[in-house]
């Protein structure tokens, strides 16, 4: 009960904390706005290589192209790989991340 008072007691304390707190949510979201499709993607073309692997009638030049993608393919979660650069693969540092 003793914070909730502190935090009507003092506003620029309260908004401080809420603001910190928006600013970690908001970048967590950025992160899963940004990765959900990459997974999504990721699992797809998996999907996709092992069903076309699976065809008995499915021409191996067909199939190819598809599998030399999936073993390119590196996996993605929310929390690895460490975020990168789209245009030079630069890895971001927690510190360069607000410039």
């Amino acid at each position: 009960m003793q914070f909730i008072e502190l935090l009507q007691d003092n506003m620029p304390i309260a908004l401080g904390i809420f603001g910190l707190l928006g600013l970690c949510v908001g970048s967590f979201l950025n992160v899963v706005i940004h990765r959900i499709p990459l997974m999504m993607v990721y699992s797809w073309r998996q999907e996709c290589s092992q069903f076309m692997s699976e065809q008995a009638d499915m021409p191996r030049e067909h199939t190819l192209p598809l599998t030399n993608i999936v073993a390119a393919d590196q996996p993605i979660t929310l929390s690895r790989p460490a975020s990168r650069c789209p245009h030079c693969a630069h890895k971001i540092k927690w510190y360069e991340t607000y410039r």
